[in-house]
């Protein structure tokens, strides 16, 4: 989703910045969560500081599934110089080489064994439910696939939420229906979610038909 900015926004968001020189943090003023992340609203919709700083610098939107990392690891900073576009995965792999979270045996981020942590299980169960299949997910979060799998179907990390996937629901899956369902769909006569509740099943399933990766269809 795109984060479209004014100039006022603009303005608001540095009143609220006690800025320093540049190789320094810049300490966000205003609301922040209990890890220390501030946050700005824009529109009704409250976003992270720090990705809203990195957006105002660089002029550009934050790709889906994209962090902003704190070269500074101060998660209340949001100097431009000490932020930078990466993958979960490699912020993920940052946390654990530099020590930054406190890993004790327990579930979640306090496992010490956990190579996830809770944004990345919600951000991989937004993935599947936005069509991606277990590869892609496995590839962009550099985990296994069985990982994905216990993942996606809460066999693991049930204490987050986030979508949950069905693993059986394709059998209620034919080509017959698969032509209709791109049929409705091209000629704009159902929405993704109205097709995915009319034949029960995942809006994933209904993204893959589409993509063509299961039921294909020859192009």
């Amino acid at each position: 989703m795109n984060i479209i900015l004014s100039g006022k926004d603009i303005k608001r968001f540095w009143d609220k910045v006690e800025k320093n020189d540049k190789d320094k943090c810049w300490e966000w003023l205003a609301s922040k969560d209990k890890d220390g992340y501030g946050y700005f609203s824009v529109k009704g919709k409250t976003y992270k500081a720090h990705r809203i700083s990195y957006i105002i610098n660089s002029g550009n939107q934050i790709p889906i599934g994209m962090v902003i990392m704190h070269s500074c690891d101060t998660t209340s900073c949001i100097n431009p110089e000490h932020l930078s576009l990466g993958t979960v995965a490699k912020n993920n792999r940052d946390i654990i080489l530099k020590n930054r979270q406190n890993w004790n045996p327990a579930i979640g981020t306090n496992n010490g064994k956990s190579i996830l942590n809770e944004y990345i299980v919600l951000e991989m169960r937004n993935f599947y439910k936005n069509g991606k299949t277990f590869k892609e997910i496995s590839e962009h979060f550099d985990v296994k696939i069985p990982t994905v799998r216990a993942v996606i179907y809460h066999h693991s990390w049930r204490h987050v939420g986030g979508y949950k996937g069905v693993a059986s629901q394709t059998h209620k899956l034919n080509m017959n229906i698969a032509k209709k369902i791109r049929h409705q769909y091209q000629n704009k006569i159902s929405t993704i979610k109205e097709l995915a509740k009319k034949y029960k099943v995942n809006v994933s399933n209904i993204y893959a038909i589409l993509s063509n990766r299961i039921y294909k269809e020859k192009l």
